[in-house]
């Protein structure tokens, strides 16, 4: 299963306490469910402000997959929302 993370939805890193995220694991444990990715939505940032708030985001998720799985999940995001080719070399 996956979850989304993305900030203000229930599952962002910064709504699950500790004992919820037990709780979440638990739960996805007992229901035979195995946690397969995690979806944050982070676009390439534009400036290094921009680059410092993506990696802070990501690491707050990466806390999450491991707090939510014994080998942690694939954490995926977006590349350019559409806009790859206009925004890559930036």
């Amino acid at each position: 299963m996956e979850i989304t993370v993305w900030p203000g939805w229930d599952a962002a890193p910064g709504n699950m306490s500790a004992a919820r995220r037990k709780q979440v694991r638990s739960q996805i444990s007992n229901g035979g469910l195995e946690l397969s990715s995690l979806m944050e939505h982070v676009t390439p940032g534009k400036s290094v402000r921009d680059r410092a708030a993506n990696l802070k985001r990501l690491n707050g998720v990466f806390e999450l997959a491991a707090d939510l799985a014994e080998s942690p999940p694939l954490v995926q995001t977006v590349l350019g929302g559409g806009k790859f080719e206009a925004e890559k070399n930036r």
